[in-house]
């Protein structure tokens, strides 16, 4: 056991600890602007595996069908929606 610890870099074993925390979002909703890619897809994807009822808003509608196809498991509770965030117009047709 503390052989793994040894063989991680100084900040994985710092983490290592609160690596594994487990988060229950169940019947959560929420928002993520710019969620289809990156950081922002990586986020989404934590909070449908913690049971959180999700919109992914992002200007690209390529990114968006991609995200749909890979989180096609939480379709249920995954609503994606064109939205160009700089505009206060399509921020408010996306929270309709």
């Amino acid at each position: 056991m503390f052989q793994m610890f040894f063989d991680l870099d100084p900040i994985s074993w710092l983490l290592s600890p609160i690596m594994n925390i487990k988060y229950n979002y169940t019947n959560s909703r929420v928002v993520v602007t710019g969620g289809a890619q990156g950081i922002g897809f990586q986020i989404s994807k934590d909070f449908l595996v913690a049971g959180a009822h999700f919109s992914i808003w992002d200007y690209s509608t390529e990114a968006l069908a991609a995200v749909k196809d890979e989180l096609s498991e939480y379709s249920p509770r995954l609503h994606c929606q064109q939205t160009d965030v700089s505009k206060l117009g399509s921020c408010l047709d996306a929270a309709a």
